[in-house]
């Protein structure tokens, strides 16, 4: 904190709500329903409301920074590969 870096603060609690998880992965809660309707997180139910673990809301998060560098390396690529095809065709 002292550096002026970003903290997030994580419950001890094994078990989150949709509210904690939307929190944790900086989405709305109803983003958060989407996922696990769409079985992107597992959870469970403790009657009528979800539970999403810890360790399931970390693990889509860490999926999510990969996928995310993979997209941002092949854009990248692409675009170095337009620049190329860009300069022969102008030249």
């Amino acid at each position: 904190m002292a550096a002026g870096k970003a903290v997030s603060l994580v419950p001890i609690e094994p078990d989150m709500t949709v509210e904690e998880t939307a929190s944790l992965l900086n989405v709305s809660p109803e983003f958060v329903v989407k996922l696990l309707d769409d079985g992107e997180i597992a959870y469970g139910k403790v009657g009528n409301q979800r539970r999403i673990s810890l360790a399931s809301a970390i693990a889509y998060k860490q999926q999510r920074s990969v996928k995310r560098r993979e997209i941002l390396k092949e854009l990248a690529e692409f675009s170095q590969e337009e620049e190329l095809h860009e300069t022969r065709v102008y030249s």
